[in-house]
This record gives C-alpha cells, structure tokens and sequence, in this order.
C-alpha cells in the first residue's frame, strides 16, 4: 500500500519562536494562521473541522497517491519510496512552482502515532526531510522541512490540525513565497475537506498502522 505525506507537500516555510501567530484566514470551518520567520519566510498553522467525517477518510486520501493532484496545488510528481515499518513512509515529491518559481524536490520521512488525550484519542503524523544523495542535481531541494498532523474525532466530525515549516532554498523573492504559501494552503485544504467525503474514501484500504515515533521531535 503506497502512502501519501502530505504535509507540506505545497507549503513552503521556516520556524521562528519569537512572532506571535496571527489569523489569515477564518471560516466557521477552516482557520489558517501565519507568522514570519528570521528568514522572512511565512510559517503556517492550519485549524479545520470536517462535518461527518472520521479518521480514516483523512489517512484514506492521504494514502492515494495517485490522486494528490485533485487537492494538492503545484505537485507534478509523488512517489512512494519505501516503507520501513507499518507506521513509517519515505516519499519523494516534486513541485511544478508557478512562475518565475522553479521546480522544487522533497525527499521525507513520516511516522504515524496514537496518543490519549483528554480521554480521545488524538492520531499524529510527524514528518521530516531527510537526506539523499542520488536526489537530481538540477533541482532545487526544499531543507530542511518539519510539519506535523493532529487529528482527532468528535460528536460532530473530524478535527484536524496541521503545522509546517519549511526552506524552499534557491534564489527566489520572499514576497512571493510567502503570497503562495498561504494561496496554496488555502486551496489545499478547501479541497481536502471536500475530497474525504467522496464515496471512493469511505471504504478505502490505506494501510497505516500508527507505532513508535518517539525518535522524532515534535513541533511547538
């Protein structure tokens, strides 16, 4: 079974501790909240709640690959590299960025895990990039890259919280980064909430099993 992080997978951002986060954008559904970095690139924090959906239908399209285009903007390529436990994925992505950005590599490991909080279950997915030396030279690689999924069910649905962090490198203006960050995160996760009602993710057979992720650090 081919698994899909997504995470970052179109957000393009870098940490920084010391700015307040402050709200982007804000529906009754969905909140995107920013802050910029040292670097002077956008960080993003993303709050949604999807009505009558369940775990499951969010692993479900996260774990079909071959359909990361209908909610991902700017991905051309994902691909399924190795898996080297049931809760571990490695995964190569490539981005077409629009121009005058270009083409943009990841190369990530991911790691599913189930904590109890507050009697609730609370699902984790933390991700990662990791080195590779066989990458394309030509391509600009995005390092380093941290994001992290929270998901949870309730009464009414599924809440999911997703935060990224990442250095898309090269030559490139700030300002439009930034601007692209936040339109394609916006996109990205109108998208998502629509895709995992659709009957195709309902039964779908993703295959993850959460395990041990204790050997990767958490984000704040």
């Amino acid at each position: 079974m081919r698994h899909l992080f997504i995470a970052l997978l179109c957000l393009i951002s870098w940490s920084s501790k010391a700015i307040d986060w402050s709200t982007w954008y804000q529906s009754d559904n969905l909140t995107i909240q920013k802050r910029l970095a040292q670097t002077g690139v956008v960080e993003v924090k993303v709050w949604m709640q999807v009505d009558a959906a369940k775990k499951d239908n969010l692993l479900s399209v996260l774990a079909d690959v071959d359909n990361a285009k209908s909610w991902l903007p700017h991905v051309e390529q994902v691909t399924l590299v190795s898996r080297p436990t049931p809760a571990q994925s490695i995964v190569y992505a490539l981005f077409d960025a629009p121009f005058p950005l270009a083409k943009r590599q990841l190369f990530t490991r991911s790691c599913l895990s189930i904590e109890s909080v507050d009697s609730r279950l609370v699902y984790q997915m933390q991700v990662h990039d990791i080195a590779n030396s066989s990458l394309p030279d030509d391509i600009v690689t995005v390092t380093p890259m941290r994001a992290q999924w929270r998901f949870y069910e309730t009464v009414d649905g599924l809440v999911i919280e997703y935060n990224a962090l990442a250095h898309p490198n090269g030559r490139v203006p700030l300002w439009l980064v930034n601007r692209n960050t936040l339109a394609s995160t916006k996109t990205a996760f109108q998208a998502l909430a629509s895709l995992m009602l659709k009957p195709k993710y309902q039964h779908y057979a993703h295959g993850f099993e959460p395990g041990d992720c204790s050997t990767f650090a958490n984000l704040e």
